[in-house]
């Protein structure tokens, strides 16, 4: 695509005090058009486009059967559910020209459970699963903060039909953990906590939440996992207000004065693992201290993506550590000054931690960055993660945190409470039948993903739903006819492959062209000049990871082409 053919809807003007508003605004993601209704511009589309097909892909991995349901409903279905009065004023209502009573929907279950029970004739073909990706419409008392509560929203629900409970059970945890791939393909640490099932209905449910700063909701969080929680490139949630930096010291773990030396006594919510990789660039051996939260796992592909130039990268294991240090792995530290040093971003604020010292047996207290450790660059590292909330105790309510979150997803065992009203007299069955409904909210979503991405200059949508992967930015490109033509030699080339890549062919200073970029949220930018021609160097930028880096533009086309082309 290029910038000439395609509407950016950018702008430099900030409307609101809320921040994912403005950069939604900004960003050319939406425009208001009344109270809680908004359009969804270009930007915006592609984003959702790219959600769904995520969710597209992990649902039908369960044989999910994709439907489509009507989004205006006779109110005799609702009426027969009881759920007409139940659901209050949000309920939208309307009329036609014959004075026939309608709602318009804000979720399905009545219309699938009827669906099922009338024309559904094989009772022993279940377990069936169909899902939708469908507007809803909701009557907002209050419609605020974009789109995370608006009047009209999209939604992906899916319904789950069964002929005896063990199924629903079985099938209700298959979806639970075909959310939890949903939510880390999209960049996504989540929060999964069992719910009330409010007026859907049902003996069972759970939410997902994520940590939002203008979150509605709010949940309690183990003091010890917050750390743990950080998803994105925003740090502000873990900000200490003061911080009091004490002194380094290193302790023996046999002389502390407990009975059980395991890790999990010793502040393990404050340790800091380290591990070494090495890796072979531009033909020389180097090696990487890397440091994650104790409790996380490195993501090798997000390594492979900070240094694409390398080959042959590898974790050290426990007994190559041991040949090499003389310590056990979980004793190792960042103490060779040979060595670089990152560490995963979740650890930006962590402060008087604890880590190993690479000496057996011993540990360094209170260590603090740029105090005792020079940090090269802190980059995402980790794999985002899904943490079950323990139900709230009141006699141990110093161990928790509250804080303020968005709920973004839920899932309902319903049982027969729909389809024993539908699934009548007049069914096809004998036999109860059982239900489960997992909705997922695709408008919030985006909202939430704004949230968690975004720095100054705007948004960072990760790799797997950016809107444009990839910005191709020509400096001057007009004022060159060499330049023109490499320009979109790299373009054709990459347009091959089909990656979602923004050439902006427009007669613009460079500081326009990266402005409006960041502003839409590309991840990576190539950005071609007069000294690419002289030198044949690129220049790239990823600005999930803050990384600039010049490379051998035949090197980089390939790197983009292996890591893009199928995402």
């Amino acid at each position: 695509m290029k910038t000439t053919n395609y509407s950016l809807f950018t702008s430099k003007n900030n409307i609101s005090n809320d921040v994912v508003y403005n950069f939604m605004f900004r960003g050319g993601v939406i425009r208001r058009l009344s109270s809680g209704i908004y359009i969804l511009l270009p930007n915006g589309l592609r984003v959702l486009n790219n959600i769904i097909n995520i969710i597209k892909y992990e649902l039908e991995k369960l044989n999910s059967i994709e439907i489509m349901l009507p989004i205006i409903n006779p109110s005799n279905i609702w009426e027969k559910s009881g759920r007409f009065l139940n659901y209050g004023d949000e309920l939208f209502k309307l009329s036609d020209r014959r004075n026939n009573l309608f709602i318009l929907s804000p979720t399905h279950e009545e219309v699938i459970s009827k669906l099922i029970c009338d024309d559904i004739i094989n009772f022993y073909s279940f377990p069936k699963i169909f899902y939708q990706i469908q507007t809803k419409f909701r009557d907002e008392v209050r419609p605020r903060l974009g789109l995370n509560r608006t009047k009209e929203f999209f939604m992906k629900d899916a319904y789950s039909f069964h002929k005896n409970l063990k199924c629903l059970d079985e099938t209700y945890y298959l979806i639970l953990d075909v959310y939890f791939n949903i939510f880390n393909k999209l960049g996504l640490n989540v929060y999964c906590k069992k719910a009330d099932s409010g007026n859907m209905g049902g003996s069972f449910s759970h939410e997902f939440h994520v940590i939002s700063s203008y979150g509605e909701n709010k949940i309690n969080i183990l003091k010890k996992n917050v750390h743990y929680s950080y998803s994105c490139l925003n740090k502000k949630y873990f900000t200490l207000n003061k911080k009091i930096y004490k002194k380094i010291k290193l302790v023996s773990i046999e002389h502390l004065n407990i009975k059980n030396k395991s890790l999990y006594i010793v502040n393990i919510h404050k340790f800091v693992k380290t591990f070494l990789m090495k890796m072979l660039m531009n033909n020389e051996i180097i090696y990487i201290f890397v440091l994650i939260p104790y409790k996380k796992k490195i993501d090798l592909l997000k390594i492979k993506n900070i240094y694409f130039q390398a080959k042959n990268i590898k974790i050290f294991n426990d007994d190559e550590i041991f040949k090499k240090f003389g310590c056990k792995s979980i004793f190792l530290g960042p103490w060779n000054s040979k060595y670089s040093i990152i560490a995963d971003y979740s650890l930006i604020n962590f402060l008087n931690f604890v880590i190993g010292s690479s000496i057996d047996d011993n540990l360094y207290f209170n260590v603090n960055w740029n105090i005792n450790i020079k940090i090269n660059n802190f980059f995402l590292i980790c794999h985002n993660e899904c943490v079950f909330l323990e139900k709230f105790n009141k006699k141990k309510i110093n161990k928790y945190k509250k804080v303020k979150s968005v709920e973004i997803a839920h899932l309902f065992k319903l049982k027969d409470q729909y389809t024993n009203i539908f699934c009548g007299k007049n069914s096809n069955f004998d036999q109860k039948i059982y239900m489960g409904c997992y909705g997922i909210g695709l408008s919030r979503l985006i909202s939430v993903i704004v949230d968690c991405y975004h720095n100054d200059n705007g948004i960072i949508w990760p790799n797997s739903i950016a809107n444009f992967k990839l910005g191709l930015i020509p400096v001057n490109m007009y004022n060159d006819e060499n330049l023109i033509k490499l320009t979109y030699e790299i373009y054709n080339y990459l347009m091959k492959y089909n990656l979602d890549i923004l050439l902006d062919d427009r007669k613009l200073h460079i500081g326009k062209m990266i402005t409006d970029f960041e502003l839409i949220g590309v991840p990576n930018f190539i950005i071609l000049s007069k000294k690419t021609l002289l030198t044949g160097l690129v220049e790239y930028r990823n600005r999930l990871n803050n990384l600039t880096i010049f490379i051998d533009k035949n090197k980089i086309l390939n790197y983009l082409v292996n890591e893009f082309s199928n995402d």
